[in-house]
């Protein structure tokens, strides 16, 4: 593992991603009220598509340090 090496945490945030949205459909499944509404609507629906976002970010950045580190090395 090199300086700056994103992808450990990156991988700690898809999962963390998979599971949440694993147990909200399981959840959803069976509370069906306002409140559930309310949660996804302010949360979940905002939440999911940020976070797919920041993991790509991570994924670009971790190629810029990744880079960094190689020319660096060649030096």
């Amino acid at each position: 593992m090199g300086i700056g090496n994103l992808s450990t945490g990156a991988a700690q945030l898809h999962e963390a991603l998979d599971k949440l949205e694993m147990a909200w459909a399981e959840t959803a499944s069976y509370w069906h009220d306002s409140n559930s509404k309310n949660i996804e609507e302010k949360f979940l629906a905002p939440l999911i598509p940020e976070m797919r976002s920041t993991m790509n970010a991570i994924g670009k950045m971790s190629q810029v340090l990744r880079q960094a580190e190689r020319e660096l090395e060649d030096q």
